[in-house]
């Protein structure tokens, strides 16, 4: 979905970190707002625990979307929260070796890694796209055993994507066909499995947006090749047009539920596993930049909204700008404390509680 990742800005991180209070103006200038309190779900999770294929049994794990070796910038923000994430979410070239060394710190650091590879040759100028043949065809089988090898000896859990959002016009039918990804899938599968990579949890994520529908059956690798659902549910309000359009808001529950619903209702006849523990692999929302609190209000909501979702096990942020559409929590004191206030409420704390006592 996004034509270009950046990195988080870690200067301007620190900076409204180190300012305490909400404020209703970015410079603090301005009258205090007050602060926007998490909402509170019917029922609180406690003891849960968490499985071998890191799926809780209550509450949810919270994860982060960085673009690649972004560990100082997740540390940063986590002092914010006074809490680690679980998930950390990774984006690499299908040539290159795994892990990289931030991230088995992170790991070691008590993260739970989530890898995408991506149908790209990252170690080339510009970064060309491979074909899902060339990769089914073993082409690149041995950049694929060393990273089989690399995050087995992880010993934890690593979640794998292949080629995320493969449901849009810029993966299939442009890397290949939807049988060509599927067989592609299928191969690193293998690969993983031959090289001895145990720890492996297998997540397909695809976009999730209503134009890419009648595609997403066809990507499926299949209920024996795929251990999570996932999608990238956002809340644009127009920005891709370069302005904010406070009648095209959604709340996290509307971002949320139109894929939701599809894999509920017509993942079976589409061959999916409904059943399967669904991940939001990266949401977010946009500012509000005539409502200082509206970001954080949408981020509050979560608690509450997701005992509407029980499929939704996890969720990791995408705290990053991508062309006119910026994401990032640190934009405004206000979200930025109403998401470390969230990510401390019972809802993800139990489920953190049952991973670091797996």
């Amino acid at each position: 979905m996004r034509l270009r990742r950046t990195r988080w800005a870690v200067a301007a991180t620190a900076a409204v970190l180190l300012t305490g209070a909400c404020s209703s103006d970015q410079d603090g200038s301005g009258p205090k707002s007050a602060p926007v309190t998490p909402s509170v779900p019917q029922s609180q999770p406690q003891d849960c625990a968490v499985s071998d294929k890191l799926v809780p049994s209550c509450g949810a794990l919270l994860g982060v979307s960085v673009d690649p070796a972004g560990g100082a910038d997740v540390t940063t923000l986590e002092r914010t929260m006074k809490r680690k994430f679980d998930l950390v979410y990774e984006f690499h070239g299908i040539d290159k070796p795994l892990p990289a060394r931030d991230e088995a710190e992170m790991v070691a650091g008590g993260r739970i890694l989530h890898v995408n590879i991506e149908a790209k040759e990252f170690d080339k100028p510009d970064k060309p796209e491979v074909s899902w043949a060339r990769i089914t065809a073993g082409e690149f089988d041995a950049a694929l055993r060393e990273q089989a090898t690399g995050l087995g000896a992880l010993k934890s859990p690593v979640m794998v994507t292949f080629d995320h959002e493969v449901d849009s016009a810029k993966r299939v039918g442009k890397r290949g066909t939807a049988a060509e990804f599927v067989a592609a899938w299928r191969h690193i599968h293998k690969v993983y499995a031959d090289a001895g990579a145990r720890n492996i949890v297998w997540v397909w994520v695809v976009t999730g947006f209503e134009k890419n529908l009648a595609t997403v059956p066809s990507v499926y690798p299949g209920n024996e090749y795929v251990d999570w659902l996932s999608w990238d549910p956002y809340n644009f309000a127009g920005c891709q047009s370069g302005t904010i359009k406070p009648k095209q808001w959604k709340s996290f529950a509307e971002t949320v539920q139109p894929f939701y619903d599809w894999l509920q209702n017509e993942g079976a006849r589409a061959g999916i596993d409904k059943n399967k523990p669904y991940l939001l692999s990266e949401f977010g929302t946009v500012a509000d930049p005539d409502d200082p609190t509206a970001a954080a209000r949408w981020y509050a909501e979560i608690p509450a909204a997701l005992e509407k979702f029980p499929q939704i096990k996890a969720l990791q942020l995408w705290n990053s700008k991508v062309e006119d559409c910026d994401y990032r929590i640190e934009l405004r004191p206000e979200t930025l404390a109403a998401f470390a206030a969230v990510a401390r409420t019972p809802t993800f704390v139990s489920a953190a509680a049952g991973l670091a006592e797996r």
